[in-house]
Formats: C-alpha cells, sequence, structure tokens
C-alpha cells in the first residue's frame, strides 16, 4: 500500500512535536499530556481500522513497530534532557501521583506485568543469581566483593541487592489478587485470540 509510508512518516513526526512541546521549559499541565495521550490513542485506531480495510497485514505490523520506536525515542529524549538526579526525582513524583490517583486499580497493571513480563522477569533473576555467584567466586577480579562485613553485597544471599528490592516490593503485593487478575488477562487475551 503506498499510502502507508508517507502516512506514518506524518504521524511519528506529530508524536514527536507533541513530545517536544512537553519538554519545554515552564512545563506541561497533567491535562494536556492526557489529552495528547488520548489524540495518540485515537490516531492509532485510526490508523489500525483503515490497515484492517486495506487488508493488509504489514501495514499492521508497521504500525506496532512505529509505536514502540516513538515510544523507545521519547525514552532517549527524556534521558538525554535531564540529568540523574532530576530524572530520580521526577520518577518519584509521578509514581507518587500514580499510586494516589490509581491505587486501587495498579494491581489491573501488576497482572498485566506478571503475563506478559514472565519470561523476562526469570531471565532477570536467573542472571541476577549469576551475576551474584561471579562475584562471590571472585574469578573476575573486578568484580570481587569489598572486604567491608557490612557491605549489602556481603548479606545479599544469591540475588544481588537491586534485585532483593524488586523482589521486596513484589512481596508487598496483595498477591492472590494480582495473580486472579493476571488470570482473568489471559483468559481474555485467548478468547480475543479465538474470536479475531
Amino acid at each position: 500500500v503506498l499510502w502507508a509510508g508517507p502516512l506514518m512518516m506524518c504521524v511519528s513526526m506529530l508524536f514527536l512535536s507533541f513530545f517536544c512541546t512537553f519538554l519545554r521549559t515552564e512545563g506541561t499541565s497533567e491535562k494536556d499530556i492526557f489529552n495528547f495521550g488520548k489524540i495518540w490513542i485515537f490516531i492509532l485506531c485510526i490508523m489500525w481500522a483503515s490497515a484492517s480495510f486495506s487488508g493488509t497485514i504489514a501495514v499492521g505490523t508497521s504500525l506496532a513497530a512505529m509505536t514502540l520506536a516513538s515510544l523507545v525515542a521519547s525514552a532517549i529524549m527524556l534521558s538525554a534532557s535531564f540529568s540523574k538526579d532530576q530524572v530520580k526525582y521526577n520518577k518519584e513524583a509521578i509514581l507518587e501521583r500514580v499510586r494516589a490517583k490509581y491505587g486501587d486499580n495498579l494491581d489491573y497493571v501488576r497482572g498485566l506485568f506478571i503475563v506478559t513480563m514472565s519470561p523476562f522477569l526469570i531471565l532477570y533473576l536467573l542472571l541476577s543469581m549469576i551475576n551474584q555467584l561471579v562475584r562471590r567466586v571472585g574469578v573476575n577480579p573486578c568484580s570481587r566483593p569489598s572486604s567491608n562485613p557490612q557491605d549489602p553485597d556481603q548479606t545479599a544471599g544469591i540475588f544481588t541487592v537491586r534485585t532483593r528490592k524488586h523482589l521486596a516490593k513484589i512481596k508487598r503485593w496483595d498477591r492472590a489478587n494480582v495473580f486472579t487478575i493476571a488470570v482473568y488477562w489471559g483468559i481474555g487475551y485467548m478468547v480475543l485470540q479465538v474470536l479475531c
């Protein structure tokens, strides 16, 4: 389909132009960001519908690739635009606002995380175990733990300190509710796969 390439390029430029307006020094209100999100979702739905009507599978695949590329580009722009301290402060502020607004509904996102990211989570845990094993064995002189017995890496067990912090956060979840919602997400996915 000849119109797909220029349309994707125009929408990518539209995305980046909106994204660049959010990086203004005077800041952007949260309402503007949510309006942009709604517009972006609407544009994606229109493009998906037009790709479906044209009957080509490649347009749908390129649409998904363009969306992922736009999100990666925005993450790169954010990391290049702000210092480490600003990113940490902004991340904490955003997470606090999300917890305050959507605290009751975060289990749905956690359930989706469990369903979609379980293989990567298992891989992350395995890599953390290997990392800690290499530190403990002392094969690489650069990875040897410090001689300080108070060092958190000395008492971290089989996982690294950062992984133990992540696991502690996961242990604070209402896991029964999260896993139940994850099962519902899986059922919904299977139903949509069969019906569509």
